[in-house]
């Protein structure tokens, strides 16, 4: 019963939003795409979601833990999602400690490995700023000045998540 409503939810959803867009507007502006930098486009998102998995099923490990890769691959997916239509990234995080605890048995556990997750992927963005104001060139150098407040903002949105 409860798939069904599921479902039901879904279609409901799609429905309604078909019904709020301009579909030729929509074919246009996806025909006048470069379907090679799409599907490169798509391509990137992949392999960056699939790194992501990885990278939370090795914090797992590290900790003694075993867990399915199809069953974190499912999980950072729904994770994801509510990552992409909530106001904040801590619906996904949410959705990632209550999948990995139940694997582990403890949230605890869970709940730290998402938060070391979070920290190493705030890092890999610094460290991507470190090598684009190398190598940028001039734009990225001008935007430089900004650096000191930009590391104090990343820095309180770590700690408000």
């Amino acid at each position: 019963m409860l798939v069904v409503a599921k479902v039901g939810v879904s279609l409901a959803l799609l429905a309604y939003l078909l019904s709020t867009t301009d579909l030729a507007a929509l074919t246009r502006r996806v025909r006048s795409g470069d379907p090679l930098l799409f599907a490169g486009a798509l391509g990137l998102y992949t392999l960056t979601l699939a790194l992501a998995t990885w990278r939370w099923r090795l914090l797992l490990r590290a900790q003694g833990y075993q867990a399915p890769l199809a069953h974190l691959s499912a999980s950072y997916l729904v994770a994801t999602f509510f990552n992409n239509f909530l106001p904040s990234n801590v619906g996904g995080d949410v959705i990632r400690v209550r999948d990995s605890s139940r694997l582990t048995g403890s949230t605890t556990a869970s709940l730290a490995v998402v938060a070391i997750d979070r920290i190493l992927g705030l890092g890999a963005l610094y460290l991507l700023a470190v090598i684009a104001y190398v190598f940028g060139g001039a734009t990225v150098r001008d935007l430089a000045g900004a650096l000191p407040a930009l590391i104090a903002l990343g820095f309180v949105f770590a700690v408000l998540g």
